[in-house]
């Protein structure tokens, strides 16, 4: 039979069972939909092929992430399902992990309920809860070794379990397991010597069976495995560490601190909330917990700061975003206790309430939608249907280009250039990252996204190449606009007595469109307009008339099929609008462009 005092341990449990299944709710909520990131795609290709050598995936390799959720395709049958369903596992692991440590550290439940709170709605975390990347997996298993080594502080027994979790831990995600390797080693020194044998034994046998075996044996080749680790250590230290950026400390602090929880304002105050909980803690005695805290969380953060990618900053706080969680969660049950009337969670309240309505929006989109590169690659088919044609993409999609299109003609390009090299051979051409496409496929532009996340493909530019590209080269003003009259916000470019372009190599007819103005009042005669292809000529007139329009078809047999074909227009008649002498624009002046378009006689995206 229930009785008074039972009802009453009910009835204040009743708030904590709620927390923990609105905190598992919001876990599977942000469960990302599709792949997304450049990483998601290396990230599938490891689950079908697991190869160190050819950087799949790249450095540190991450096999006990890869093998994790390979074990859970076992079950769930897809790729995406397997990657972020171990990551939503993870996410809600870390929280209960995070809570443990909490506990033992500061012995108060209410403390460490609170700790997890702010940490799982923190925008960067809760947006990171369910991608397929390491990153939440490999925390998991660092908080469990940072938790097993604290507890090892008053049950020595429990270090070789602690040992064997940084193995596994180093093994799921290198980087995150530095949290425990020094609360490890402390814990250590201070056993005995038949249990730091024991320790050492179960660390070295850890990290063999789940980092360097499963490497070894997937690469067959240790000589391709240490080239690509020297390959990222160079790539890290020329291009992502903080040193490559040129020691910018102010995108340091915007990318791993104010952008982790969206609003700089909110920023601030967590950060004033957790120097409160030092203080707290100081005045408390409470002097091991923060040290037992900084040995935890300093050297992983020093780490990121230096050699970790700021554009990545919000991913790469996560592992010590613990720390201000626990120290601001110290500061805000202090506050409740003193100032709120009977102690209620309301300052925890509000902070859970702002930090969810900041993200909330984010999570749904990209658990609920297509991410932009999938919605691009999905629309470009859907309107192809079975018909061949080429992708024109861009360098950053590549892993995107290769999942999404595995049996399409690629083309990778990173600028204008590249593209201009792209054969105009008659089948279809579509952009992928490109904005030649003129359409785009994006998410909404929300704050929590933009910022706290890695901000790349948001939105991908696509379409079909209906105009091939034209380099405009010698003879050639840069562009400028008009500012009034009828054609106010028109671009137009100048050109002087001879100019040249360069198209991309054509296997067939093209279409040359020339929409041009001749200057008639300023010159002293009406000129004569030749065009030449790649130097013969094709067109040649006197043009009377001021506005020239002109729609010619370059038959094949002029153009070079395999290398750029190059146009050259000129004039024999040419001005100076400024007087000799005189202040003004001294340029020898021709024809006036206002377009000049290039595309196949035969439209191959036409029904």
């Amino acid at each position: 039979m229930l009785n008074f005092s039972s009802l009453r341990r009910a009835g204040k449990a009743a708030p904590v069972v709620v927390a923990w299944v609105l905190l598992a709710a919001s876990r599977v909520l942000a469960r990302q939909g599709t792949l997304w990131e450049w990483d998601d795609y290396v990230f599938q290709l490891a689950l079908a092929h697991f190869a160190p050598q050819a950087q799949v995936p790249h450095p540190p390799f991450y096999p006990g992430y890869v093998y994790l959720a390979r074990t859970a395709k076992l079950i769930t049958a897809d790729d995406v399902l397997a990657l972020t369903w171990v990551s939503v596992v993870a996410n809600m692991a870390a929280l209960v992990f995070l809570y443990r440590i909490t506990v033992e550290l500061l012995g108060c439940p209410r403390t460490a309920l609170t700790a997890v709170l702010i940490f799982a709605f923190a925008p960067a975390v809760w947006l990171h809860a369910g991608v397929p990347l390491s990153d939440p997996a490999g925390l998991a298993w660092a908080l469990l070794a940072l938790w097993l080594s604290l507890l090892s502080f008053r049950k020595p027994h429990w270090l070789p379990a602690a040992a064997v979790a940084l193995g596994a831990a180093f093994s799921v995600r290198p980087q995150t397991s530095l949290l425990a390797f020094l609360p490890l080693a402390v814990a250590w020194w201070r056993v005995d010597g038949r249990r730091r044998w024991l320790t050492l034994s179960a660390l070295a046998g850890s990290v063999s069976a789940f980092y360097v075996t499963p490497i070894l044996v997937a690469a067959q080749d240790i000589a391709g495995v240490w080239r690509w680790v020297r390959y990222q250590a160079q790539f890290v230290l020329e291009s992502d560490s903080l040193a490559a950026h040129g020691w910018r400390l102010a995108l340091v602090a915007q990318r791993y601190f104010l952008d982790l929880w969206v609003l700089p304002l909110l920023a601030i105050v967590m950060l004033a909330l957790s120097l409160i909980g030092v203080r707290v803690l100081f005045r408390q005695g409470h002097k091991r917990p923060l040290g037992f805290l900084a040995a935890a969380f300093f050297p992983y953060m020093v780490v990121a700061w230096l050699f970790f990618n700021p554009s990545t900053g919000p991913r790469y706080a996560l592992p010590y975003l613990p720390l201000f969680a626990i120290l601001a969660a110290v500061a805000v049950v202090a506050i409740e206790r003193r100032l709120v009337p009977r102690g209620l969670p309301l300052v925890t309240a509000l902070l859970v309430v702002l930090t969810a309505k900041l993200t909330l929006p984010a999570v749904l989109v990209v658990h609920a939608r297509p991410s932009p590169p999938v919605a691009a690659a999905a629309e470009i088919k859907r309107r192809v249907g079975e018909k061949p044609f080429r992708l024109v993409y861009h360098a950053s999609l590549f892993m995107h280009a290769q999942a999404l299109f595995p049996s399409v003609a690629k083309l990778p390009a990173k600028n204008q250039e590249e593209l201009c090299a792209v054969p105009l051979d008659g089948m279809p051409i579509w952009v992928f990252g490109l904005a030649e496409g003129g359409e785009v496929a994006a998410w909404p532009p929300l704050p929590a996204l933009s910022r706290a996340t890695r901000s790349r493909y948001l939105q991908v530019p696509f379409g079909p190449l209906t105009e091939a590209c034209v380099l405009y080269g010698r003879g050639w003003y840069q562009p400028e606009v008009v500012e009034g009259g009828e054609r106010a916000g028109h671009s137009f470019r100048w050109m002087a007595r001879e100019g040249e372009a360069t198209v991309p190599p054509a296997a067939v007819d093209l279409r040359l469109e020339i929409e041009a103005t001749v200057p008639l009042w300023a010159l002293p005669h009406p000129p004569h307009i030749a065009l030449l292809v790649n130097g013969r000529l094709f067109v040649e007139r006197v043009t009377s008339s001021k506005e020239w329009r002109e729609v010619v078809r370059i038959p094949a047999a002029y153009l070079h099929a395999t290398e750029p074909n190059h146009l050259t227009l000129r004039t024999s008649e040419t001005f100076v609008p400024a007087a000799p002498g005189t202040t003004g624009d001294h340029r020898e002046l021709g024809v006036k462009l206002w377009r000049l378009s290039v595309r196949p006689w035969d439209d191959p995206h036409r029904e």
